[in-house]
């Protein structure tokens, strides 16, 4: 939303500017006036020029007060609307000043070009151009009315005496028309296109400096989330939308999922954190399209026919697809909920972070995987035992710091060696991995499983008791065997025995807890029929 409320700032000082430039005209005509009514040869009534500049320098002060009064981030139609109305003004009050000083003999025609300038400055071009035909307008009908006489003339000599009426000469009524139009459009367009050229230069400038900011930024982290938000916000923010996102592609499953987004609601981002890839839809078009999709107006796009959009509200978007060395990262999103034009600038400055954003996000990913790699088993794809044991005592720490309940259940692999004499180690790794599969199936997100030894696995559990640690492993040894009996035979006979143990109850610290757990679990290995075990100090079985 940054570039938009500067464009809205940009409207309030060139307001500003404009009722400052109006004061130093009055100030000067107070100055002329005066000058002229001392040094003009002729009699020059010098009190109704008084009269209007005193009007002038009065309605620009309210106009100065009016301002004040508005809004910057809520009244930007009032401004614009305000600044057309000055400049309206401004042009019927020069046309009566020209009027008054001699219609087409006056002196002040030539003014009408530096306020046209100064409309072009302060306006859009299509608006400029509707202030050159306001006061052509204006002029021409001043003109053309004193040469049928329908109006009085009025001479004015101000430093010299004009040789004879040329108002009556209709040869040089057409010229003044015709130099005027020629004067007037001219310098609107001129106007126009130095601005535009200065407008691109600028957004050359701009682009280049947010592109050079955040390869700074990119290039200062590794973590996958900082880079996404980074490259959402500015995306958001240099093209002054409402909404946004990032969604990654997963080559396995063929489906993307959204990873960061901004402006949505959590009704919609639950509806649409993954998808699958739709033949012909609006996702498969961006994917396979060589340029950005820009949509305006959603309405107008039969290809826009995704309903959780149109109910979300989103109007307009522009959508780039992350590559990098032919592969596809994701999608990057920038939404609007209102139709709205996109400028060549917008377009290509989200394209370029696009780009920088694939390579960013690449990295980060195998970054991300390298890191999972040293922390995980690479068998069974659990956390590994340097892990569980960094955890544990961290968990342990803040335990004990807020007064909460942390469990551990170690697991061990009944027989395993005999398993795995007798047919083969192939399948002894099958069955580990089977079983921290199945485990990570059978707990909360917020338990961490990792393999602790050979045959033995372990359940970190914060925030529960050893009573719900037991009745947890007591469902899980029901489930796994559950699940074995489903497959092939020999792993029916496997049976898995547990031991329980919870910190503050049974234990001080994290190795205090991995020696309780360790005896309850040794308690079950002898146990013939009940094999979860929690600890006891007795070391009977719970």
């Amino acid at each position: 939303m940054k570039k938009e409320f500067q464009e809205k700032l940009e409207i309030f000082e060139k307001i500003q500017w404009l009722i400052k430039l109006r004061w130093i005209v009055v100030s000067c005509a107070f100055i002329v006036i005066w000058l002229t009514k001392m040094l003009a040869p002729t009699e020059f009534f010098a009190t109704p020029f008084y009269i209007l500049a005193g009007l002038i320098a009065c309605y620009n002060l309210l106009f100065g007060f009016y301002l004040e009064s508005l809004n910057v981030e809520d009244d930007e139609d009032k401004a614009k609307k305000f600044a057309n109305m000055q400049v309206s003004l401004d042009i019927a009050i020069l046309a009566m000043v020209v009027y008054f000083t001699g219609g087409a003999e006056s002196p002040f025609i030539s003014v009408f070009i530096l306020h046209i300038i100064t409309a072009g400055i302060s306006l859009t071009t299509k608006e400029s151009f509707m202030q050159a035909t306001l006061a052509l307008t204006l002029v021409t009908s001043i003109v053309v009315l004193e040469y049928f006489s329908i109006i009085p003339h009025h001479e004015l000599a101000i430093l010299y005496p004009l040789p004879y009426n040329q108002y009556t000469d209709g040869r040089f009524v057409i010229t003044i028309i015709f130099k005027l139009s020629i004067m007037f459009f001219f310098t609107v367009y001129l106007i126009s296109y130095l601005s535009s050229l200065l407008n691109k230069k600028q957004e050359g400038t701009r682009e280049l400096s947010t592109l050079l900011n955040i390869s700074k930024s990119l290039g200062s982290t590794l973590e996958l989330d900082s880079i996404l938000n980074l490259i959402l916000n500015t995306a958001i923010s240099e093209t002054g939308t409402s909404a946004g996102s990032i969604a990654l592609f997963d080559e396995e499953k063929e489906e993307l999922g959204v990873r960061a987004a901004k402006g949505f609601s959590e009704e919609f981002l639950n509806k649409t954190l993954k998808w699958k890839l739709r033949k012909d839809g609006v996702t498969d078009m961006i994917l396979k399209g060589e340029k950005p999709l820009v949509i305006e107006d959603s309405s107008k796009e039969p290809a826009f026919n995704s309903s959780t959009l149109l109910n979300e509200g989103v109007k307009s978007l522009i959508a780039v697809p992350l590559f990098t060395d032919h592969k596809t990262i994701g999608i990057l999103y920038v939404d609007d909920f209102k139709p709205r034009e996109f400028t060549e600038s917008e377009v290509r400055l989200v394209s370029f972070l696009a780009t920088q954003a694939a390579v960013a996000i690449n990295n980060a990913q195998f970054h991300e995987k390298t890191k999972r790699l040293a922390i995980t088993d690479g068998l069974t794809g659990v956390y590994n035992h340097r892990y569980f044991s960094e955890t544990l005592e961290s968990e342990a720490k803040r335990a004990n710091r807020y007064h909460s309940s942390l469990s551990l259940t170690m697991i061990d692999v009944d027989d395993f060696k005999i398993y795995n004499d007798t047919h083969g180690h192939l399948e002894g790794d099958i069955l580990l991995t089977k079983i921290a599969y199945f485990l990570v199936e059978c707990t909360r997100e917020i338990d961490l499983i990792a393999r602790y030894g050979g045959d033995e696995f372990a359940i970190i559990s914060p925030e529960t008791d050893k009573e719900q640690a037991f009745e947890m492993a007591e469902r899980i040894k029901a489930e796994i065997a559950d699940k074995f009996l489903k497959e092939r035979e020999i792993y029916a006979i496997i049976k898995l025995s547990f031991g329980v143990a919870s910190l503050p109850c049974d234990a001080v610290d994290a190795d205090d807890l991995i020696k309780k757990a360790d005896e309850a679990l040794y308690q079950a290995k002898r146990a013939k029929k009940k094999k979860v075990y929690a600890f006891k100090a007795s070391t009977k079985g719970a």
